[in-house]
């Protein structure tokens, strides 16, 4: 029988005493792109970042977090801009990116594997880009040279494609969907390359949804090459009758290796599917986790739901939905609601994580959020544009490994940012010693009140407290500080960008409360701002 506590704050103003470590590195210059740690390998914390084109390989040590090591990545003898084959500096490079305007070579994205690290690059003339790859190995010394992976014409927004690595890190992937276009059906292109850069699968696959949007909402390569696509498809208004929900969702599986395609259909009995996504928990189990509604909510939300399926033939082997109480609508009523107290949510619960459990049960992580765009007139008549990034209460969502719902839990929380795409809101969560440790940013004055009752408003970094809360396996939790209050902090800390390393550790990173950078690779304007990477400990 499901239980929803609301637990009163078992509040712990103790700073470091024996529940949580966080230790800072020493700040740095933002870089023009990546810099973010890829996770942990010899006992340093690896990461890739570019400065000035030339992409560096940074080693921090675990014990001050402090990056002990800059290596420029050498380029391979296959990087090949306009002319033969022959290696190449990136100084030259740079000289040749300069006198002509699309002939460089770009960074894409690293990817860390078991053994290495690989980075892709990419060139591109007018139109046509040309993917590249090179292998690394952790001391930065180049282990292939440059191979080429694909080469294709991208226009701005007309299609779509992702690199990743498959489920278990042996394989690098592709995934591109172009443009839809007219009376055609949709398609997409899978490539599939081995721990060597040698090319093992190259599809194109076209599906039968012809003149019909069709969107992929997650996808995942699985060891065993099964390509797993959760898919969203509009139904025309003229296909579907009054009170039919406007599109609906299917788990699509390609088995690479035959070249078969299947899917699913996934709908709940008498429910209309509000939001759903696609996770692995860390045993590699596959579910389907999200919210439901009726033909008459329009876009309120009624419950949640789950299903634990076997994603090669489709078969459920576990399904659960729980309708949400009037209490837990109540408490997960949020500053907007608070003023009309709706006796329904609106469809803006998302699933954020799926943790797996020891005794093979899971924690359902939920979070409510939003973007509220505000457009002001003045008057000579100019508009602007604000976007107000909302990120609220979350909801916890404990599951047997039956599938059965035995409690939720509501972690009160609210945050809103402007323009900066929420980069300080939102939490990071892991499971540690039988404990739900998640962190993210409160208010100040809610440490000091022990309450959750101010909104967190990133745009000064003196009202933000970074907070742990450490949930136990009945839904009770306890607040703890992660720093000492100080109304003269300089710097806020974000974990958007944060990263398990290890059982009881993960990296987070924050930066110097200067306008004009929001991330650890990106600028905003010309302005660029500071950074260092904090491990937090969790005993």
């Amino acid at each position: 029988m499901n239980k929803i506590f609301f637990f009163s704050l078992l509040f712990s103003s103790l700073f470091l005493q024996g529940q949580v470590n966080l230790t800072w590195g020493t700040y740095q210059k933002t870089p023009d792109n990546g810099g973010y740690i890829l996770g942990e390998r010899n006992g340093a914390l690896i990461s890739v970042l570019v400065e000035d084109g030339i992409p560096y390989l940074a080693s921090y040590s675990t014990e001050n977090v402090v990056a002990e090591n800059y290596k420029e990545l050498v380029l391979g003898s296959r990087a090949k801009i306009g002319g033969k084959a022959k290696s190449f500096t990136w100084e030259t490079l740079k000289k040749r990116k300069d006198k002509s305007k699309n002939k460089g070579l770009y960074y894409e994205k690293t990817l860390i594997m078991r053994d290495k690290i690989v980075i892709v690059y990419y060139t591109k003339d007018k139109r046509i880009k040309t993917y590249n790859a090179q292998m690394f190995d952790f001391e930065g010394s180049p282990i292939s040279e440059m191979t080429q992976l694909d080469k294709f014409e991208e226009k701005f927004w007309q299609s779509s494609h992702y690199f990743d690595l498959s489920q278990d890190s042996t394989m690098i992937y592709m995934f591109r969907q172009p443009k839809l276009e007219k009376d055609a059906k949709d398609k997409f292109f899978l490539k599939i390359w081995n721990s060597t850069l040698e090319e093992q699968n190259n599809l194109e696959i076209e599906l039968p949804y012809e003149n019909k949007s069709f969107s992929v909402r997650d996808y995942y390569l699985t060891s065993d090459k099964q390509l797993l696509m959760l898919t969203q498809i509009d139904i025309p208004k003229k296909e579907r009758s009054k009170g039919d929900p406007s599109s609906y969702f299917k788990l699509i599986n390609l088995n690479v290796s035959a070249g078969e395609l299947v899917d699913f259909e996934l709908k709940l009995k008498n429910r209309f599917i509000r939001n759903i996504n696609l996770r692995f928990d860390e045993n590699e189990n596959a579910y389907c986790v999200g919210t439901y509604g009726d033909e008459k909510s329009g876009d309120d939300l009624m419950g949640t739901f789950f299903y634990k399926l076997d994603y090669r033939t489709g078969e459920v082997s576990a399904e659960n939905l729980e309708d949400f109480s009037t209490e837990l609508i109540k408490k997960m009523n949020n500053s907007e609601s608070n003023k009309k107290r709706n006796q329904e949510l609106r469809a803006n619960i998302n699933l954020k994580q799926v943790i797996a459990k020891p005794d093979g049960g899971n924690l359902v992580i939920f979070e409510e959020e939003y973007i509220q765009v505000v457009t002001y007139t003045n008057s000579n008549g100019s508009t602007s544009t604000t976007y107000y990034y909302h990120n609220n209460d979350i909801l916890v969502m404990n599951l047997e490994s039956s599938g059965d719902i035995t409690w939720q839990a509501v972690i009160p929380k609210q945050q809103v940012s402007a323009n900066d795409g929420g980069m300080y809101n939102s939490f990071y969560a892991t499971f540690y010693n039988n404990k739900l440790n998640m962190v993210f940013n409160d208010h100040i004055d809610n440490s000091k009140s022990n309450e959750f009752g101010r909104e967190m408003d990133v745009s000064k970094a003196s009202s933000m407290n970074p907070v742990l809360i450490s949930m136990d396996m009945e839904g009770e939790y306890e607040k703890i500080n992660l720093m000492d209050f100080d109304k003269g902090r300089d710097f806020r800390m974000t974990f958007n960008n944060a990263r398990k390393i290890g059982s009881n550790r993960f990296v987070s990173y924050s930066f110097k409360a200067k306008k004009g950078c929001c991330s650890v690779g990106g600028r905003s304007g010309t302005s660029k701002s500071e950074y260092r990477v904090g491990l937090i400990e969790i005993q």
